[in-house]
Formats: C-alpha cells, sequence, structure tokens
C-alpha cells in the first residue's frame, strides 16, 4: 500500500479512507481492468472478419497488455491473493472459458478450425499452460509475446483446417509488420 501511495501522489491514510484493505484495491482494480478488457474486446468482435481474427486480435490484445505486468505482481497475486480476489478471478475466468468455446465451435461451422476438437480438451490444455508460461517467464530467458507466440499459435494453427492454416499465418503476418 506504501507504493501505491507513493505512486499516486498520496498518503497511505488518503489510500485507505477509499479502499479499507489491499484486497478491496486489488478487487476494484481487476473490476476497472475488467470493464476496459471488455470494451477492447466488443470492439474486436465487431470489427472481425471472420472468428480466427477475432482469436488472433483477443490474443494479440493480451499479449500487448502482458507486456506492462511484472512477473512479480504475477508472483505476488498467486501467493498473496485471499478468497475474495480469487473469486472474482475465477469468474472472469469461466466466462472467458465460455467464450472461448463459443469462437471455437463458431469457427468449425465456418470451416476454419477442425471439425474433431474438442473446444473444452482444447480450453483446458489452454489453461494448464498457465503456470508453465508464468515459469518460463519468471526466468528472463523470454518474453512473455515469444511465449505465447510460440505456444498459443502452435496450438491454434495445428486446430485450424488448411483454410483455417492460411488465414491464420497472415493475421500473424500483419500483426508481426504492423508492431
Amino acid at each position: 500500500m506504501d507504493d501505491v501511495a507513493q505512486a499516486l501522489g498520496i498518503s497511505k491514510r488518503t489510500l485507505y479512507e477509499n479502499f479499507s484493505s489491499k484486497d478491496e484495491l486489488l478487487v476494484h482494480c481487476m473490476e476497472y481492468m475488467r470493464v476496459l478488457n471488455e470494451k477492447e474486446h466488443k470492439a474486436i468482435d465487431s470489427t472481425s472478419k471472420d472468428v480466427l481474427e477475432v482469436i488472433t486480435s483477443h490474443l494479440f490484445l493480451v499479449i500487448k497488455q502482458l507486456k506492462t505486468v511484472s512477473i512479480a505482481f504475477l508472483q505476488d497475486m498467486t501467493k498473496m491473493c485471499k478468497p475474495t480476489v480469487n473469486e472474482k478471478y475465477r469468474e472472469g475466468k469461466e466466462q472467458n472459458r465460455q467464450y472461448i468455446a463459443q469462437m471455437i465451435k463458431q469457427g468449425q461451422v465456418e470451416g476454419l478450425i477442425r471439425i474433431d476438437i474438442n473446444p473444452e480438451l482444447l480450453i483446458d490444455i489452454f489453461t494448464e499452460q498457465g503456470p508453465a508460461i508464468k515459469e518460463l517467464y519468471a526466468k528472463g530467458k523470454y518474453s512473455m509475446e515469444e511465449i505465447f507466440m510460440n505456444l498459443y499459435i502452435t496450438y491454434l494453427r495445428g486446430s485450424c483446417t488448411n483454410k483455417g492454416v492460411e488465414r491464420i499465418d497472415k493475421l500473424i503476418s500483419d500483426f508481426k509488420h504492423n508492431n
């Protein structure tokens, strides 16, 4: 709380007048970020041409956001979060799972994602990579962008039909060219 107050240029007392605990501040920040992210994700949904553009645009947005997150924060979140914060995080995670499953199914209908792919299993595989990603990032050998591009794009390409792979490759190329 000392660091937060200092960064904001206010006293710790002022901070505690607005937030009764670190958890309350963290939940408030998470909610604020959720609202901002929701706006960005809705904009992506409304402007994308197909489901693979939606998925990759969301992925690139997450990569951009993760570039600003320190490994220390991720580790602190894991160690220090109390049940109220973890519950808020789990709610968002479940909403994301449902959304991603819907996108995978839509991609199957569009002929971009292989029909033999089980959306729930694919999401479980993605989810299980979280601790490994944190661990790799903590070692400092790879950037978050490099980890995500190598891991998730590999999974995504492997889930696509030939038509989908061509589309993914174009989207990735465009992303790299513009960033």
